[in-house]
């Protein structure tokens, strides 16, 4: 969470959403401790598929939870277009997420979402 010193007073950046991304994070941090418990599990007891999808489900609630934290800073003024765009970048670099495309248009008009999955560093 960023902090902004502003004429003496410490104030948080952010708050448009009252800072309910960090929920996100939150979900994010028990799925990672369930894959601790996961891997202590019997290998023939292991599911791989239903896991592979719920590590789908964690990197977009990762990608979610840096777009949601980012266009908090931007509504709430923190943040100017250009700078919103440049720390989704960074965001994105820095957990690993290293491509993304969305809204690519299908001809029926229909909207179409694809993600990459993250790459292992």
């Amino acid at each position: 969470m960023g902090i902004l010193y502003y004429n003496k007073t410490l104030t948080m950046s952010g708050g448009y959403f009252d800072y309910n991304q960090y929920r996100l994070q939150e979900m994010i941090d028990e799925l990672e401790k369930r894959e601790e418990r996961i891997r202590q599990l019997d290998e023939d007891a292991y599911d791989f598929l239903t896991e592979d999808m719920i590590e789908d489900a964690k990197v977009i609630a990762k990608l979610a939870q840096i777009f949601i934290h980012r266009v908090d800073w931007l509504l709430s003024g923190d943040d100017g277009p250009e700078t919103f765009k440049e720390r989704i970048k960074e965001d994105l670099k820095y957990h690993g997420i290293l491509s993304y495309s969305s809204n690519t248009r299908k001809v029926t008009g229909e909207k179409k979402y694809n993600f990459i999955k993250k790459l292992e560093q």
